[in-house]
């Protein structure tokens, strides 16, 4: 099971500022990966699990319990949760996600595509 947050709760300017996150082009995918057949280049694609909360929160987030969880405190109707981690459903969690993997990935040389920024090399 995944928590999710009702992100149709949130307003911009207060819970989230920014949504973008880029993704690649399938153009730019076939481009690739042909070019990777004619010069013999290995390609690696990776799937990140539960890849949200992995980056770090930008600001206070609260949600509700979800429905029927109860704790010694109260139930869902009493208390909330704070977030330490971005979740599934969240406005921004695309957009945070995208900046911190991006941020990792240059720290490790990787360099980002000028063409398509999802792409790095």
């Amino acid at each position: 099971a995944r928590a999710n947050v009702h992100g149709g709760q949130q307003q911009k300017g207060a819970n989230y500022w920014e949504t973008y996150a880029p993704v690649g082009a399938w153009f730019a995918v076939h481009l690739l990966l042909v070019l990777s057949l004619l010069h013999n280049w290995q390609t690696r694609q990776v799937d990140f699990i539960a890849a949200y909360p992995h980056a770090p929160i930008e600001c206070d987030l609260w949600m509700h319990l979800p429905a029927g969880i109860r704790t010694k405190h109260g139930n869902s109707k009493t208390h909330v949760l704070k977030l330490k981690k971005n979740l599934y459903g969240q406005k921004q969690a695309g957009q945070v996600w995208n900046q911190y993997l991006t941020q990792t990935l240059l720290a490790i040389r990787f360099k980002q595509s000028k063409v398509d920024e999802s792409f790095f090399y």
